[in-house]
């Protein structure tokens, strides 16, 4: 009888992942319905990408805990984000680096390959004046390079998020 219970047990089990699968058509719609979430939020101006990596100009690339992301709603920018690397003339203190809320000068989407779009975003705020060049892939997946007049520039990498669900 402990067999008999062992083998339907194991087939059970075989069964449950052999039909977790996604077929390359399911796949294939998949990638296209996560594309085209992608596509709206960035057309849209709203859209959230949590960090999970940053990669500072000077020192080592490390991992970075839950929480760091930057938000953009329309003309404004939610920045919050570390920064590593040396700063040139900053408030005495450190300043607020990257943390911080402020309204966009400009705006800017361009298609670059078939499957990244790449957004520059200027902004200037009482510390200083901030490129952040965003390259945001099909899949969800994206890259930021900070670019500021008075500190060194900085990299980070993460994941677009839609309501403010993390994957």
């Amino acid at each position: 009888m402990k067999k008999l219970f062992l083998y339907a047990l194991a087939a059970l089990l075989l069964a449950a992942c052999a039909t977790s699968r996604l077929t390359p058509q399911e796949r294939a719609a998949k990638a296209a319905e996560q594309a085209d979430r992608v596509a709206e939020a960035i057309a849209n101006r709203h859209f959230t990408i949590a960090m999970d990596y940053v990669m500072p100009q000077r020192g080592a690339s490390r991992r970075i805990s839950y929480g760091y992301e930057l938000t953009v709603h329309g003309d404004s920018v939610d920045s919050y984000l570390p920064y590593f690397g040396r700063a040139y003339r900053v408030p005495y203190g450190g300043g607020k680096a990257l943390n911080f809320k402020a309204v966009a000068n400009s705006y800017r989407s361009t298609r670059v390959k078939r499957d990244l779009t790449r957004i520059e975003i200027t902004i200037r705020n009482e510390e200083d004046d901030y490129l952040y060049m965003i390259d945001v892939f099909d899949n969800g997946k994206a890259t930021l390079e900070v670019q500021a007049r008075e500190r060194e520039r900085i990299g980070f990498s993460g994941e677009m998020v839609f309501n403010k669900e993390r994957k």
